[in-house]
C-alpha cells in the first residue's frame, strides 16, 4: 500500500513500496475536501520521527527464515539508522524530509519536535 507523506489542497506527494515518490494532482472535478478523503481511505499514514535527528532509525526488526537443507531458524535484529532525504513538488512547493525503510516496507517522516 502506498503512504501518503504530505499534501495541500492541490497536490500530494505519495510514496510507494519501492522507496519512490511521485506528486499527485487533485481533479480539477473534485472539491479538496473530498480529495483529502480519498487519499486519507487509499494511503497509509507515515510512520513519525524527530526534526533533529540525522536520520530514521530502525531498532531491533526482527525476522526469521529456515534454511531448506537443514530447516535451522535463523533470527536476524537490524539496529542502524538511515539517512533523510528531501522529497518536494517544485511546482507546488510542497517538501517533507522522509527515508524509505525497505526491510520494514514503510516511510518514516521527520515531523516531531525535538526532545528537550
Amino acid at each position: 500500500m502506498e503512504t501518503l507523506l504530505i499534501f495541500n489542497n492541490d497536490v500530494a506527494l505519495i510514496g510507494n513500496l519501492h522507496g519512490q515518490v511521485r506528486a499527485d494532482q487533485r481533479p480539477a472535478e473534485i472539491s479538496s475536501n473530498v480529495w483529502h478523503l480519498q487519499l486519507r481511505h487509499q494511503c497509509c499514514d507515515p510512520q513519525h520521527w524527530y526534526r533533529d535527528a540525522a536520520g530514521s532509525p530502525v531498532i531491533h526488526w526482527t525476522g526469521g527464515f529456515c534454511r531448506e537443507s537443514s530447516e535451522e531458524a535463523k533470527l536476524a535484529i537490524l539496529e542502524s539508522s538511515e539517512p533523510y532525504r528531501t522529497y518536494s513538488d517544485d511546482v507546488s512547493g510542497l517538501a517533507i524530509r522522509a527515508v524509505f525503510h525497505p526491510n520494514l516496507r514503510e516511510w518514516v517522516i521527520d515531523d516531531l519536535p525535538a526532545e528537550a
